[in-house]
């Protein structure tokens, strides 16, 4: 009978050195889970890119880039055809609650989401937001010659070569405060000031 219980033990820790050794060879399996974590100054931030995927109407909204189309959406298909953005400044239309920048942009199918960085660079940048034409052209060039779309197409055209940036801080700052202010109030303001460690981790 003891030698009976020795054998089953035997291959019972036999078993147990296998399956050891083998869950320790066996690749390890991550869970994708869109979560980043961002080293900052302030505080390291981390970010839940499935979360805010599912509460933006579109990529576009954090990724701007992506609305470079020859295409804008008319007005009319909301509004009274006698409907025109002229009557409006830009700024006027992106504070209407329930609007967003695909609300009037159409997304562009051939550019993907990129990330902030690639034109937000580190640091503030100082200056005009608008690029003059003339630091590159002549003094007959000036924007109103052309709408963005034509600058846009424009062969090798960028953004930079337009704009000038601001730094990945006043980038990130604005775009997700003025989201968190509109949308989850209650969470990250108190006596209208943002509260930074909502985000910061300390």
């Amino acid at each position: 009978m003891n030698g009976k219980i020795t054998v089953l033990l035997i291959l019972l820790a036999g078993m147990a050195i296998l399956l050891g050794t083998a869950g320790y060879l066996l690749p390890e399996h991550k869970k994708n889970t869109d979560r980043y974590y961002f080293q900052n100054s302030a505080g390291a931030v981390l970010f839940d890119h499935q979360f805010h995927t599912e509460q933006a109407e579109e990529c576009a909204v954090c990724h701007h880039p992506l609305l470079l189309s020859s295409e804008k959406n008319e007005c009319s298909m909301c509004h009274d055809p006698e409907m025109s953005p002229e009557y409006f400044e830009h700024a006027d239309l992106i504070e209407i609650p329930g609007h967003s920048c695909v609300t009037c942009h159409a997304v562009s199918d051939s550019r993907s989401p990129q990330n902030c960085r690639s034109c937000h660079q580190k640091g503030n940048t100082s200056g005009q937001l608008i690029i003059s034409c003339d630091n590159c052209h002549d003094d007959s060039y000036n924007p109103e010659s052309f709408s963005h779309d034509d600058l846009v197409d424009i062969h090798e055209a960028s953004c930079e070569g337009c704009h000038n940036a601001r730094g990945t801080d006043e980038a990130y700052h604005q775009q997700c405060n003025r989201c968190h202010r509109k949308e989850a109030e209650d969470r990250f303001v108190v006596k209208n000031e943002i509260q930074c460690n909502m985000c910061h981790l300390k």
